[in-house]
């Protein structure tokens, strides 16, 4: 017996081998290339020789195409959960509701009694299918345990906790059931290094008829009080029903990280892609998640490449890695007390547009004002700092020190001499840091901007390089540090205006000197949290994927382990996106500042209504004009802008 079936890539794994122990021959295309010619073609050929055909249609229009062709002498199931798509089977409906049932349920043995019913179907027997094997909606799953745990006291007496601190995972019913555990457990045995983990599976939405609780119901019965931080790898997370989900993260409280798992990409095609993710899972893994207030949302897994549709994914493990180590710095950031908690604030330049001039731009917010009160509120609540007492204090301090980058007027000696270094970072050191970048982004850096720590290329020196070591340039309140972002890549002193093009070139790496400054704030300062500070620096813009970043994309490289806040404008929702899917940015919105023509009040008003007499005066009457003469030099004193304008 041979089946044609076209389904959902979760069907995939399962079906194959229900077949397998069954003896079935099954032809298996996966539904989410139905709107490819040469895959339908395939599969219509598929049919040909087939004794009935399996469909678990999608909303795809590509199926109205697909339909016509299908063969109609030998039997058509068609299944899933939406029942509208139950109409294109050609056998009864209860039949068809049997199969779905089989697939709803899940689990191997569950689709080893779908293939033998369908084989009664093909065959033409009226035989009452079997009845689908129970398996549970719900439970605390572990790799080193054959069963999962019904609640959370079952799950501890058999995993104790080892740890001061814990971290909730979540991840869909179908994988638990259907095998597809690879992620999953790479990410238990990564997390069990450093924290304990209770890692839940359900049905995010629920389903009152199987007797389902949905996913925020569970996660709230098994993590509240116990956890310091969610995995969820459920793209929706509540259910249908807002009274019975209420607002679970506002509810546990806790930062959620959503690593995504990109279905139908292998690895490989993932590193190559510039966008990342496909359209269709960037609809549906990141934009609904960061909807729910989903956080970080990194690749963790692709489809296992096989040269055949297997529905089975495998870890990044690089990724893996950065995700877990980004949880672990969020749980050091929780456990830390406010004393010994260190704070790295980055301000906003534009090169080319006078770099002195614009050190903390951002639109809508005087952000050195809210650096020295943040910093101030700081000090209230227990952080070891010394704040400034406002942000003209923060400026002129600064520039004082000339904590800048290089320009046109400012020499990389004169910001040492100035006192503006925060360190000087010596060449082994960076070539230690240098030495941990894949090899790719090692050869794009040193074609852009030689080899560590920098070398002249095409006439633009190194990047703040002074004897040999890389300037990290900032100002240092105690455990909180200000610092301007790093060098983008302009030519310092030599600068032709030619920045803005580098700014945001998609090919141009960033300097050595960006690197180092981030890293030296992870590793050497030691930051427990990066606060990007107004809209918008360049972090998000260097080059790399549009989301779903690897370790070849420079703001992953950048950003590194670092817990990122960025305060940001609330009416630019499009950049902000960009900065949370590219540089792992919890977004700190402000709102939009209140502006109205100002006008001119008091003496600057009255001075004005002279000058417009006077210029009047000029011609038809020089007494007059010269009276005024001394009225405007009078109130302009009054105004206070003498010394301005030297009258």
């Amino acid at each position: 017996m041979k089946v044609a079936a076209m389904v959902w890539g979760s069907d995939i794994p399962l079906l194959d081998a229900g077949a397998r122990r069954e003896g079935v021959h099954i032809d298996i295309t996966g539904v989410h290339n139905v709107d490819d010619p040469e895959v339908q073609d395939r599969f219509l050929r598929s049919q040909e020789d087939a004794d009935l055909i399996l469909l678990h249609p999608s909303h795809d229009p590509a199926w109205d195409d697909l339909i016509p062709r299908l063969r109609t002498d030998i039997p058509v199931v068609s299944f899933g959960h939406n029942q509208d798509f139950w109409s294109l089977s050609t056998i009864p409906i209860k039949y068809v509701a049997a199969v779905s049932a089989y697939m709803t349920h899940g689990g191997e043995e569950n689709y080893c009694r779908m293939i033998r019913f369908l084989r009664k179907i093909a065959e033409g027997e009226d035989a009452e299918p079997e009845a689908p094997l129970p398996m549970p909606w719900e439970g605390i799953y572990h790799p080193d345990s054959p069963e999962p745990f019904p609640d959370r006291n079952a799950y501890y007496s058999n995993h104790p906790r080892r740890h001061t601190q814990s971290i909730g995972i979540v991840f869909s019913r179908t994988y638990w059931a259907n095998g597809d555990r690879g992620i999953v457990d790479a990410l238990i045995r990564r997390i069990e290094q450093f924290a304990d983990v209770i890692p839940i599976f359900c049905l995010s939405g629920g389903d009152v008829d199987l007797g389902a609780r949905p996913g925020p119901v569970v996660a709230r019965e098994n993590f509240s009080g116990e956890v310091s931080l969610i995995i969820n790898l459920q793209p929706v997370f509540r259910s249908s029903n807002s009274e019975v989900s209420g607002d679970i993260f506002s509810d546990l409280n806790v930062p959620v990280m959503h690593p995504i798992l990109l279905y139908h990409k292998t690895r490989q095609e993932w590193l190559d892609s510039p966008l990342g993710p496909s359209a269709m899972e960037i609809g549906w893994s990141i934009a609904l998640p960061e909807m729910q207030g989903m956080i970080e949302m990194l690749a963790v897994g692709t489809e296992i490449e096989t040269g055949e549709e297997t529905g089975m994914h495998e870890p990044i493990p690089d990724r893996i890695e950065r995700i877990c180590r980004r949880a672990e710095a969020w749980l050091k950031l929780q456990a830390k007390s406010p004393k010994e908690r260190k704070v790295a604030f980055i301000l906003h330049n534009k090169p080319c547009s006078s770099v002195e001039a614009t050190v903390g731009a951002g639109a809508h917010l005087d952000t050195l004002e809210s650096v020295a009160r943040i910093i101030q509120v700081m000090k209230q609540e227990g952080y070891t700092v010394d704040p400034p007492s406002s942000g003209k204090e923060l400026i002129d301090r600064i520039m004082e020190k000339r904590a800048i980058s290089d320009f046109r007027w400012t020499s990389v000696g004169s910001i040492v001499r100035c006192g503006g270094a925060l360190d000087l970072v010596d060449e082994k050191t960076y070539r230690e840091w240098f030495s941990e970048l894949e090899p790719s982004v090692q050869k794009r850096l040193e074609e852009s901007w030689g080899r560590p720590p920098g070398e002249e290329m095409e006439g633009v020196p190194a990047a703040m390089v002074h004897d040999g070591k890389i300037v990290v340039t900032g100002v240092s309140y105690g455990n909180a540090v200000v610092c301007v972002q790093p060098k983008r890549g302009c030519a310092g002193a030599r600068c032709d205006g030619e920045a803005c093009r580098i700014l945001h070139d998609p090919e141009i790496p960033p300097t050595h000197q960006y690197l180092a400054t981030y890293r030296w704030l992870e590793r050497v300062f030691g930051a427990d949290v990066i606060v990007h500070v107004g809209t918008h620096g360049n972090l998000e813009f260097l080059p790399g994927k549009s989301a779903a970043p690897s370790n070849r994309c420079f703001p992953d490289i950048a950003i590194g382990t670092i817990p990122h806040l960025y305060i940001y404008n609330a009416d630019n929702p499009p950049e902000g996106t960009i900065a949370k899917r590219r540089a792992c940015a919890t977004l700190v919105n402000h709102m939009q500042t209140v502006m109205q023509a100002s006008g001119l009040y008091g003496a600057l008003k009255d001075l004005e209504k002279l000058l417009e007499e006077y210029t009047r005066a000029q011609e038809s009457d020089p007494a007059r004009a010269h009276t005024l003469e001394h009225l405007i030099i009078d109130s302009v004193e009054e105004g206070g802008i003498g010394e301005e304008t030297d009258l």
